[in-house]
């Protein structure tokens, strides 16, 4: 039995080409915690999907855009759409992300819309807003999919901004709340395009504040962000 046939033996009618692809993926380096933060490539991302179930709710569309320390690269924010000809999202859900069962029908086939998410994103630290969500959804469609674990560091910016901007932001939870906060406009919002992008300007603002206070590795950012999610669960009990 081959490495690739026994790496993807709990999804045998693989397509060769998709699993060469995630081999290739598997294959990358994963980045190394010292990174400096002006060596680092993060890449935002945001899941929209059929409900808020993490067990139970589907992927409709992914929204990505590499970030770093100088800025956003525009031209690589990309949203790849999930086909599904049953889409399953109630009427109120279609009000939130605006997918319609016809664009949704219309959409790349899951393994490979997963194939190109994972090529997209490399072993990169991503970020997200509330990044439980996102990782747990696409780690799922992954691992379901394709039979492998996202094995990203995951950077949650409703964490790491409180811990940066500490001066009167203690009301500040949601997106909305921040993106206001900053006077960032959002005219996308909930298309995971949209959101991915209004979310990197918040880690631009992110960095440049972080190094202003002479925070230069990953590390510490991931570690900032983890302390500050577990201080507020201290004080909420």
């Amino acid at each position: 039995m081959s490495f690739l046939h026994a790496l993807f033996q709990s999804t045998p009618d693989i397509d060769p080409d998709l699993e060469a692809r995630v081999g290739r993926w598997r294959a990358l380096p994963e980045p190394t915690p010292s990174t400096r933060i002006d060596d680092a490539r993060f890449v935002v991302i945001d899941v929209e999907t059929t409900g808020l179930d993490v067990h139970r709710s589907e992927l409709l569309s992914v929204g990505l855009v590499p970030v770093y320390m100088d800025g956003a690269v525009l031209g690589g924010l990309t949203e790849i759409l999930m086909r599904r000809e049953n889409n399953g999202f109630s009427k109120d859900n279609l009000v939130v992300h605006g997918i319609t069962p016809t664009e949704s029908a219309s959409g790349v086939d899951t393994e490979e819309a997963l194939t190109r998410v994972l090529e997209h994103v490399e072993k990169s630290w991503l970020v997200a807003f509330h990044a439980d969500f996102d990782r747990a959804m696409l780690g799922r469609a992954v691992r379901r999919h394709l039979g492998v674990k996202l094995s990203n560091t995951f950077l949650d910016m409703a964490w790491l901004l409180p811990a940066l901007f500490t001066e009167s932001t203690k009301n500040l939870q949601g997106l909305d709340d921040w993106l206001g906060h900053f006077g960032i406009p959002a005219p996308a919002r909930h298309r995971a395009s949209g959101d991915a992008l209004v979310t990197a300007e918040l880690l631009l603002m992110a960095l440049a504040e972080a190094h202003r206070q002479g925070i230069r590795d990953v590390r510490d950012l991931v570690k900032l962000a983890v302390a500050q999610s577990k201080l507020h669960g201290f004080m909420r009990h």
